[in-house]
């Protein structure tokens, strides 16, 4: 088919589309990843929670504001692909708790996806919006997948603290939850990470 059919859109028009969700779809799946977390948050814990964007918990730099319970920190970063942090205040808890909190990014991220996916089956779309949900579909699925599969590679946040995966957290937890403890100490935290 020649590239100025009829029924091709634009190609600028594509090109551009693409561009602009490549500049939004990072920040926008880091933001659904780490507000599952803390949604599940304010179901399950106390006190205040930290969610960084674009940073491993630099307090610092970005934009900074609080709604309710939520402290953010926002540092654009378009194509970052690992940068986000859920943090909550030191506190009692339950390992059901904990593994409820970490399971709500990774949820997050999947249900989303699954959203873009219905929206793209059961409503008609211009093929431009369609290339967007295509990025923000894979970008999500990217996610889920990076941040429900355990990884041993440790994490360094901006004050020095290591933390793991959520996968990782989630396969801890639930050793923990099940008796099957690990003596690992280092490994302790409720610290949830995107990466």
């Amino acid at each position: 088919m020649p590239i100025d059919h009829e029924n091709l859109p634009n190609p600028i028009l594509i090109i551009g589309v693409f561009a602009l969700s490549l500049a939004v779809v990072r920040v926008l799946t880091t933001t659904i990843h780490e507000m599952g977390h803390a949604l599940m948050g304010l179901v399950f814990l106390k006190g205040d929670f930290d969610v960084y964007v674009g940073s491993y918990g630099d307090p610092e730099k970005g934009q900074h504001f609080k709604i309710g319970r939520i402290r953010f920190h926002f540092i654009y970063a378009p194509f970052s692909i690992e940068k986000g942090v859920f943090r909550s205040a030191e506190q009692d808890t339950t390992h059901l708790r904990n593994f409820l909190v970490t399971l709500g990014g990774p949820l997050a991220s999947l249900i989303s996806a699954m959203l873009y996916i219905g929206i793209i089956i059961f409503y008609p779309v211009p093929e431009v919006v369609m290339i967007g949900l295509y990025i923000l579909i894979g970008s999500s699925v990217y996610d889920f997948w990076y941040n429900i599969k355990p990884s041993t590679t440790p994490i360094e946040l901006h004050d020095r603290v290591i933390v793991y995966n959520d996968g990782y957290l989630l396969k801890y937890t639930w050793k923990q939850m099940f008796g099957k403890q690990q003596q690992n100490n280092s490994e302790e935290t409720t610290d949830m990470v995107e990466k």
